[in-house]
């Protein structure tokens, strides 16, 4: 019941309270403005301080600005056991954990169990809020997924995955930088 009240609040977050500030974060992260992405990050905890509707949740916003911070100090084994360890379980969605910085580290520890993460990300988006996923996540989860397929060696589905982002997207993969490798990802899997 806890789970499914939480998803709920979750789900019905204004984006102050929400997406708004976990995008304020990955935006930051980004850049590399690593003083911006803590202050953004103590901002969204400290706004769920404050709301009487969300304090109780206040655990769950400490763990999601700690997740995010970790992973964009490379730190990703963190990451992983953070996101293992994380009080947000969303009953309705299935949402395990945020998918992007989860995903992102999974892959970059080479670790296999980044398949079966892949509709993990997809649920959760890169706000980890449910519903707030979109079809550039979408896209973007697809990439990763074909790069998970790589990493325990199913070229198959690598490929299928890659294809799939390309017949979504055709040529503008080429202009979105964290996917813009997919042709040569593509070339050397079907040499």
């Amino acid at each position: 019941e806890r789970t499914a009240e939480l998803g709920r609040r979750m789900r019905d977050l204004t984006p102050l309270e929400g997406s708004e500030a976990i995008v304020a974060i990955i935006s930051a992260g980004e850049g590399g403005r690593r003083d911006e992405l803590e202050a953004a990050a103590a901002d969204m905890v400290e706004g769920f301080r404050q709301n009487p509707d969300l304090e109780r949740f206040v655990p769950v916003a400490e763990s999601m600005a700690r997740l995010w911070s970790a992973f964009y100090a490379q730190e990703y084994e963190l990451v992983v056991e953070l996101a293992a360890n994380a009080p947000f379980r969303f009953g309705e969605t299935g949402t395990e954990a945020l998918g992007y910085p989860v995903m992102r580290s999974l892959l970059a520890l080479e670790d296999p169990r980044a398949v079966g993460h892949a509709s993990v990300a997809i649920r959760a988006g890169i706000t980890g809020v449910p519903g707030q996923g979109d079809a550039l996540t979408r896209r973007i989860v697809q990439y990763f997924e074909g790069r998970a397929h790589e990493v325990v060696g199913d070229t198959v589905s690598a490929v299928a995955a890659y294809e799939a982002l390309k017949s979504g997207w055709g040529d503008a993969t080429s202009q979105v930088p964290l996917v813009a490798d997919i042709d040569e990802r593509l070339a050397a899997l079907r040499q």
